[in-house]
């Protein structure tokens, strides 16, 4: 029984080192590809990145150097995300949220939200920015 225990809180403390942050797709239509900004993988075709499906989600975890600069729940995540509408592409926005957390996008293709979940739970909706393609480097 105590060897059940002890697997038990092994397996408790695993997963939450293991934790991942998710990104959802709520779109009423349509689908968005999602890249990491920063993180300590060399080329940018070793970042995360992922096409996101309607009514999908990709998960990555923060311990690995491809999804967190730091490799640490709350450090900072930014991600290029251009969405996939019928019959087009659009440009290149920027979205920041946390890592340990989530990024929900949901709505439509006129009128469309980003919400970022936390470490700790807490949602707030942050902005799509359109990218320039150099974004200032964010100091560390």
């Amino acid at each position: 029984m105590a060897a059940i225990k002890s697997l038990i809180v092994f397996a408790i403390i695993f997963f939450q080192v293991v934790q991942s942050y998710c990104i959802y797709n709520f779109l009423e239509e349509g689908e968005f590809t999602a890249e990491q900004r920063y993180s300590r993988v060399i080329l940018p075709t070793q970042r995360f990145k992922k096409r996101v499906t309607q009514g999908a989600a990709e998960c990555c975890p923060y311990t690995t150097k491809d999804c967190s600069f730091h490799r640490v729940k709350g450090d900072i995540a930014v991600f290029y995300i251009t969405f996939h509408w019928p019959g087009h592409n659009s440009e290149k926005f920027t979205v920041r949220c946390f890592t340990g957390g989530g990024l929900k996008i949901k709505g439509s293709e006129k009128d469309y939200h980003a919400y970022c979940t936390d470490a700790n739970g807490v949602v707030t909706e942050v902005p799509f920015v359109l990218s320039l393609e150099k974004i200032p480097d964010i100091k560390y």
